[in-house]
């Protein structure tokens, strides 16, 4: 995506800030990613509490790590207390380690901090969407969102309602891009849209990518080309030009985006309608 419309940036910042937040930055606010989205990136989803603060910090490699790289960061640990699993994890496991970075000492004043990113606290209940340490046995939450409070959550049942549909349609992703509900099959699309096309891990080089299988590439794309693209007003990140921009397509895929921000949908619909059985979804792997 970011080279194929890094001339429209300007006239798409809205857009952009939705589909990918880190492109615009600077000019967009940045707000919580979608449902599906978390669940697509989480390694563990699970519905819980937490019920204890662990006194002592834990020394460890960045939840990012760089290949090479030996610095360390120091996380408080919440251990929360498992209702139930949504995505990941055995279905028996009843409690979970979950690190938060905390910020490193400022200089000259002692063992003084900046509050946390992410704060946890005793008697906090909700959805948390987890990704797993590098190295360590713990869980991390990067980002306050990762965390769906129930206490702090205006929609917290509808919310959680999706996250476990979203957990459940990727129990067979197949199946959902075959689901009766056209909304069902958009909803599969975007969650393996976000898994495949987000990178999780920090590349030294070039970022490594591979294709996806033919048929669910091909079943991908029928389902972006086959949703509803009536969306006039500035597009959701679950709508389907949205994840369209987000394959980030370039001009090697047969794409470039048309001058007129009126005609990117059609000039969307139309690579769609030439390229569905050819083109191969690709995702990000490690080095």
């Amino acid at each position: 995506m970011r080279s194929g419309v890094a001339g429209l940036v300007s006239s798409f910042a809205l857009i952009l800030a939705l589909v990918d937040p880190s492109t615009v930055w600077a000019v967009v606010p940045l707000t919580a990613p979608p449902i599906p989205k978390r669940v697509a990136l989480a390694d563990l989803v699970v519905v819980g509490k937490v019920t204890a603060m662990e006194d002592d910090l834990v020394d460890a490699s960045p939840p990012l790590k760089i290949p090479g790289a030996s610095n360390t960061v120091s996380y408080r640990v919440a251990v929360v207390t498992i209702d139930s699993v949504l995505v990941g994890g055995k279905k028996d496991v009843t409690k979970v380690r979950v690190g938060v970075v905390q910020p490193p000492k400022k200089a000259g004043e002692g063992s003084t901090r900046r509050p946390p990113k992410v704060q946890f606290a005793v008697d906090q209940e909700g959805c948390f969407f987890l990704r797993k340490h590098p190295d360590e046995s713990f869980t991390v939450a990067l980002e306050p969102y990762d965390l769906l409070d129930k206490a702090k959550t205006k929609d917290y049942d509808k919310d959680l309602a999706l996250a476990k549909k979203c957990a459940q349609l990727l129990t067979d992703p197949d199946a959902g891009l075959e689901a009766k509900d056209p909304g069902d099959r958009l909803l599969t699309a975007a969650i393996l849209i976000f898994r495949c096309r987000t990178p999780r891990v920090v590349y030294t080089k070039e970022p490594k990518t591979e294709p996806v299988d033919a048929a669910q590439s091909k079943r991908i794309l029928t389902v972006l080309a086959e949703a509803d693209w009536t969306e006039t007003k500035v597009p959701s990140a679950m709508a389907p030009l949205s994840l369209f921009l987000y394959m980030g397509l370039t001009e090697k895929d047969g794409w470039r985006a048309p001058r007129d921000v009126k005609g990117l949908s059609d000039a969307a619909r139309e690579w769609l309608r030439k390229n569905t059985t050819e083109y191969r979804i690709q995702r990000y792997v490690p080095e």
